[in-house]
């Protein structure tokens, strides 16, 4: 089932077209496999994601 995606929407939302991209590939990939997440794990990758992104200054 393919669905179009608001990407003007996304960008005013100050989303990146990365962003966007792994949006589309996650609905995606729940539409294939209706594999889902609770909260906690969700947090837990979004935690991940966001301090990988860390810089450190030393």
């Amino acid at each position: 089932m393919a669905k179009e995606i608001d990407v003007e929407a996304f960008l005013k939302a100050w989303f990146t077209f990365e962003e966007i991209k792994d949006i589309v590939e996650a609905e995606k990939e729940f539409e294939e496999t209706w594999i889902t997440y609770s909260f906690e794990e969700v947090k837990q990758i979004a935690r991940k994601e966001l301090f990988s992104k860390k810089k450190i200054n030393v």
